[in-house]
């Protein structure tokens, strides 16, 4: 069990991702359960090889919390939170509305059983629901981000490289580290990550402009099922 889950993990870093979801599924039936979180957080996102499926993923996470998986809770949580409208604009601000349904609370408990737990997945959603309830991501927020960060999730890479990109904008010095965080996602297979590496190097940001380059970062994206990559590579391409 645990060997078909390391060799899930070798493939992904591979970028094998199709051959990797067919492991992941291997250990999943053995019973192996981070396998399970994972191969649902895959779905969430899509890869190259691997579509995006978010209701599967959702039924992978459920029947995980059913088996007691912590990591599982938080993939629940984040499915959860982003199938509902939970925050509404105030100003400038979004901010979570006082009305949260059941559903919505459920999230907010999965989230924090599983970071409580130590899991990557629940640190990063509660990250998000702090963000929201906060009206912007506040030390707290930052905080459980990084963690997930360090355990190497890769959204939550993204959105690091991304506070620093938006925070820094002033600072060219600010950028190639941005940028070091879009390629450390990308490097995962992240559709998001992947667009971020293109739209930097089309701009020039962190580093030189060169929209060959740009060209190859956004048809990656575009392979990995990102909505917007198509458009910029024609685009480019003109």
């Amino acid at each position: 069990m645990q060997a078909c889950a390391d060799e899930a993990e070798r493939l992904l870093a591979a970028g094998q991702y199709a051959d990797a979801a067919e492991h992941l599924l291997r250990a999943i039936g053995m019973g192996h359960l981070p396998s399970r979180a994972l191969m649902a957080w895959l779905l969430v996102w899509g890869r190259k090889g691997i579509a995006k499926d978010t209701g599967r993923a959702l039924d992978l996470a459920k029947e995980g919390v059913r088996m007691g998986c912590n990591h599982c809770r938080g993939v629940q949580a984040f499915c959860i939170y982003h199938d509902g409208d939970f925050v509404i604009r105030v100003g400038e601000r979004e901010v979570m509305r006082d009305d949260v349904t059941e559903k919505e609370r459920l999230a907010l408990e999965l989230a924090l059983q599983s970071s409580q737990s130590g899991s990557r997945y629940g640190h990063y959603v509660l990250s998000e629901l702090y963000s929201c309830l906060d009206g912007d991501r506040t030390d707290r927020a930052l905080l459980l981000l990084k963690q997930a960060a360090d355990q190497g999730l890769d959204e939550a890479v993204m959105q690091m490289g991304y506070e620093l990109y938006m925070n820094g904008m002033g600072s060219l010095t600010d950028r190639p580290e941005a940028l070091r965080l879009f390629q450390l996602a990308a490097d995962q297979g992240h559709p998001g990550s992947l667009f971020a590496v293109g739209y930097m190097h089309e701009l020039g940001h962190g580093v030189p402009a060169d929209d060959v380059e740009a060209i190859v970062w956004y048809k990656r994206a575009a392979a990995a099922g990102h909505n917007r990559a198509a458009t910029c590579v024609q685009k480019l391409e003109k």
